[in-house]
């Protein structure tokens, strides 16, 4: 099941009804994946294995479906 990161909470209220947010631990995923502030969100999947797909900035929400399912291919 996913897990849901932020590094900063502002603009999350409309989302608390739908996900659980939990805040980054120690910077760990923001120092990782997003060294660089994107305007508009941004999102990276990671698998197991450790091959992951992201985009950094603005995006529709079905290329998270997108990703998960790319990663679910190359991983069988």
């Amino acid at each position: 099941p996913p897990i849901y990161l932020y590094s900063n909470p502002s603009g999350l209220e409309r989302f608390k009804d739908v996900v659980t947010w939990k805040p980054d631990p120690d910077g760990v995923f923001s120092q990782t994946f997003f060294r660089y502030p994107y305007p508009c969100g941004s999102f990276v999947v990671i698998h197991p294995s450790g091959e992951f797909r992201g985009i950094l900035g603005g995006y529709p929400l079905n290329q998270i479906q997108v990703a998960l399912k790319k990663l679910q291919r190359a991983n069988r």
